[in-house]
């Protein structure tokens, strides 16, 4: 007779099985048919094997173990059981899948992470920048599986920089597979790997994981489902993203997750009051006694900022008191001094900067690219005041690409011409 459970039928090694002493499944044997074998004995045994589809000494012990339990012999010829797949073992599995009680929907359940129940259309570009690079992240990095909708991806969660957590996978039925695979930074409409490890996934039961012996950036970390429920360590490192794919025989359910750098208060310290030479908007600098500065590299701090509305420094790091330091994308939004900085478009209502709230806006030694540019354009109120230390190659693209008037004629510090010291300018600008 044909095999008859899901996971059984169908398979040509696995039918031969059940029909042929000579097709009997023994240690050794490798492939699609010994994995689901290995499943099966989770499934049923809890046995907890790595169902990496290899019949070696764990599965051969977990084998007899079930025939010992069932008093599985073939008193033709033997007096006590084996560890070998057979035509009575094989029917013994079939029965017993068939018969299992049905399992409820595969889930997720956090701990650690905060559930997140929202699409928030804050910007039709916001929104079409996600969902298309979202949509190509599982094409092109991630799993393949269906572009993400409400039936494949079913919870999301979100975990700030180097926390740790649990999901647990409810309903696995002892088998199948966990994967989690971090994307790059899907402010970019083409994904491209990310630099550093986003999140890790591991076996909650062996403890948190040695990164250092995880090389490559993109791993993830892959569980099997050996237990109902299973539980997972979740390490979340960067701001990035990652998807983990949880799957059982016929039902795959996907967990999006998201790491955040949360809105942080503003740089604590008074307003900055002393100036530098020829200029009514930039600070001294510390030769010129000017007021102290966390890295002492650049002048030109904001003095006297334009309020009414949130004072934002980008790619700032603790350097500008009163001002909020954020960052344009997930993956620059590390420092090695001020640490992890939010994201300006964060799609969190907490963290996010809406549009046209921003009264100054600053930015120091950091190149102005056309990220930066758009980030300005929308959070900047009418009238907003932008600051800029930084190299002078930048000057025309402020002009060109920021309407609005200067304050005063730009600063120009010179530099020796190389790469290393090129000419640096400052500019106090009012957006129109």
């Amino acid at each position: 007779m044909a095999l008859q459970s899901s996971l059984f039928r169908g398979d040509p090694k696995l039918e031969a099985a059940a029909v042929s002493d000579a097709a009997h499944i023994v240690p050794g044997a490798k492939g699609e048919h010994v994995r689901k074998i290995q499943l099966a004995l989770n499934q049923l045994d809890k046995a907890g094997l790595d169902s990496d589809s290899i019949y070696g000494n764990a599965t051969a012990a977990a084998v007899l173990a079930y025939k010992r339990k069932r008093n599985i012999i073939n008193k033709a010829y033997q007096s006590q059981a084996d560890n070998i797949v057979g035509k009575m073992t094989i029917a013994s599995l079939d029965q017993e899948l068939l018969q299992q009680r049905p399992l409820g929907p595969l889930e997720f359940k956090v701990r650690g992470g905060q559930p997140v129940n929202r699409i928030l259309p804050l910007s039709p570009f916001i929104v079409r920048q996600s969902l298309v690079s979202r949509r190509e992240s599982f094409a092109v990095t991630g799993p393949r599986v269906a572009a993400p909708n409400p039936q494949t991806i079913t919870t999301t969660s979100r975990w700030p920089p180097n926390s740790a957590g649990m999901i647990t996978c409810l309903n696995t039925g002892s088998t199948g597979t966990a994967i989690c695979t971090n994307h790059g930074d899907i402010t970019q409409l083409v994904p491209k790997p990310p630099s550093k490890k986003v999140v890790f996934l591991s076996d909650f039961s062996l403890g948190p994981s040695n990164q250092a012996q995880v090389l490559a950036p993109e791993d993830g970390g892959r569980v099997s489902l050996t237990k109902d429920p299973m539980d997972m360590r979740l390490e979340a490192f960067r701001p990035g993203n990652a998807t983990i794919v949880a799957s059982r025989p016929g039902v795959t359910k996907i967990h999006s997750v998201e790491v955040r750098q949360n809105r942080k208060a503003a740089v604590p310290g008074g307003p900055l009051t002393k100036l530098a030479a020829n200029s009514k908007f930039f600070s001294a600098s510390r030769e010129e006694g000017g007021e102290f500065d966390p890295h002492n590299v650049f002048t030109g701090r904001p003095v006297g900022p334009k309020r009414g509305g949130r004072l934002i420094n980008l790619a700032g790091d603790g350097e500008t008191p009163e001002f909020e330091d954020y960052q344009v994308d997930l993956d620059h939004s590390f420092d090695p001094v001020g640490g992890f900085r939010p994201w300006a478009d964060d799609p969190d209502p907490s963290t996010f900067i809406p549009d046209k709230s921003a009264s100054h806006i600053t930015m120091r030694g950091t190149p102005l690219l056309d990220t930066f540019i758009r980030v300005i354009k929308r959070i900047a109120q009418p009238g907003c005041r932008f600051t800029y230390n930084g190299q002078l190659e930048f000057l025309a693209a402020i002009r060109s690409q920021l309407p609005g008037r200067d304050l005063e004629p730009p600063i120009i510090e010179k530099g020796n011409g190389t790469k290393q010291d090129p000419d640096f300018v400052l500019v106090a600008r009012e957006l129109s």
